[in-house]
């Protein structure tokens, strides 16, 4: 990317966070009522991606492979989305260890493994990180898009930081993502990190 449009990229970014930042700022939550459907709907293909992590675990144990994620933590966060609970400290590290070392092996076999039949919304994963879903709710369409967009983006590195350090890298991954959000003011009291700038 030529300098000129990386600026004008980061530019654009600036204009939309400050425009999603101000709506935020309008939202009275009470006055929001969260798409239990739409979080149902997407549990529905968290459990289908749940299904096809168990048999690439089944795969890979016939392989010889000694590859397995668990999948337990990934059943914990579709309870805790429908409760639209997000995870304590020691819940998030164990999702993002098992999620990380999926999207390690999904990036190393990318051309014949479809990483969506493995993924879980960032949606879901906003409530497991402590994003005040009735705000997130109450965003326009817009708004949401750019949160999810430029969430994928930071979340991109989370994998590779894994790669070089599993343990430092699950904490990296998850400040990122609660750094990316923060501004927004989206996160919940308590569930906040020290942004050091």
């Amino acid at each position: 990317m030529k300098p000129e449009t990386a600026q004008k990229a980061k530019e654009l970014f600036q204009v939309e966070r400050e425009q999603v930042i101000n709506e935020v700022k309008t939202i009275n939550p009470k006055d929001v009522t969260i798409d239990h459907d739409q979080i149902l709907n997407q549990c529905k293909k968290a459990l289908e991606s749940i299904h096809s992590i168990k048999l690439l675990n089944k795969g890979n144990k016939k392989l010889g492979l000694d590859f397995h994620i668990n999948t337990d933590i990934f059943f914990t966060a579709i309870n805790h989305c429908l409760s639209v609970k997000p995870f304590e400290e020691n819940q998030m590290e164990a999702y993002y260890a098992e999620a990380l070392k999926l999207e390690n092996y999904v990036d190393t076999f990318g051309d014949i493994v479809d990483f969506d039949m493995f993924s879980i919304s960032y949606e879901l994963e906003f409530i497991l990180l402590g994003v005040d879903f009735k705000k997130y709710s109450g965003l326009s369409e817009n708004s949401k898009a750019h949160v999810c967009t430029y969430f994928g983006e930071r979340r991109q590195v989370c994998p590779k930081l894994y790669d070089l350090n599993p343990q430092t890298g699950i904490t990296q991954a998850i400040g990122i993502s609660k750094e990316f959000l923060q501004p927004y003011g989206l996160i919940l009291p308590g569930y906040e990190i020290e942004v050091i700038e």
